[in-house]
């Protein structure tokens, strides 16, 4: 049996760390969007937790803002952490 994790949480947590990545990197949405050819909205609802990237979009993101591998190696540990937290409490 698995337990039901609110997907918008976890989203939540992924788009706030990309938000936080791209403003350490001194970047816009609008200035990623181009250079990554998305749409002009995509990264807007991926940082408001709206949407959940590909693990692909993610990757391409810590490339292109330049993410250094213990830095992104802490991000997947993180959303780790918080995705069995959500289940604990789910399985509460």
């Amino acid at each position: 049996m698995t337990d039901h994790v609110d997907p918008r949480k976890v989203s939540a947590h992924v788009g706030l760390r990309l938000r936080e990545f791209r403003e350490l990197a001194g970047l816009r949405v609008r200035e990623v969007d181009a250079a990554l050819n998305f749409s002009s909205s995509r990264l807007g609802r991926i940082e408001r937790g709206e949407n959940m990237p590909r693990l692909s979009t993610i990757l391409d993101l810590l490339y292109f803002y330049d993410v250094d591998a213990v830095a992104a190696s802490k991000f997947f540990t993180d959303l780790l952490w918080v995705d069995m937290r959500l289940r604990a409490v789910a399985a509460a």
